[in-house]
């Protein structure tokens, strides 16, 4: 198994920000929006002090170079 820490470090970094920017708007669609964004993410938002594995599945196309955006809109 390959070790990678920073897909995991992006991913909740990612997170927190969209939770953060939804909770900000203050409608309801948005406050939904980060609440399932929370559920989704819980494992990655709340590591406990002292973890030093986590397990998470990263599916990769070998067509896909790094220039290459993904939409996560």
């Amino acid at each position: 198994m390959e070790t990678q820490t920073e897909p995991v470090a992006q991913v909740r970094d990612w997170a927190v920000d969209k939770i953060e920017t939804l909770t900000q708007h203050g409608n309801a669609v948005d406050q939904l929006n980060a609440l399932a964004i929370i559920d989704e993410f819980h494992e990655w938002l709340n590591i406990p002090e002292g973890t030093q594995e986590l397990d998470y599945l990263c599916l990769e196309d070998q067509d896909w170079t790094e220039d290459q955006e993904i939409d996560i809109r």
